[in-house]
């Protein structure tokens, strides 16, 4: 099974006053450096692994994830014919 690689950029938001929300967005791509599209991209909670945020990239493997609150996250990526990646 392939395993997926996965590029991140983190973008803060200023939001309502002293709130933060920030924007995760990146690249899918698998151990070939070759893009992965309609991959299942998923923030969850770290405490609890409670899903937070979630989306499908495109065809190039490009997701964009907008409205997280700050705290402390993992991503999971999975897609058909490659192992998780979280």
């Amino acid at each position: 099974m392939k395993k997926i690689l996965l590029s991140l950029l983190i973008h803060g938001l200023p939001f309502a006053g002293f709130a933060q929300t920030f924007t995760v967005s990146g690249l899918v791509k698998n151990q070939q450096n070759e893009n992965v599209g309609f991959a299942a991209v998923s923030i969850n909670q770290s405490k609890d692994s409670t899903l937070v945020k979630a989306d499908v990239a495109d065809e190039q493997g490009a997701f964009k994830l907008s409205g997280i609150p700050d705290g402390k996250y993992f991503v999971r990526v999975s897609a058909v014919g490659h192992q998780m990646y979280h």
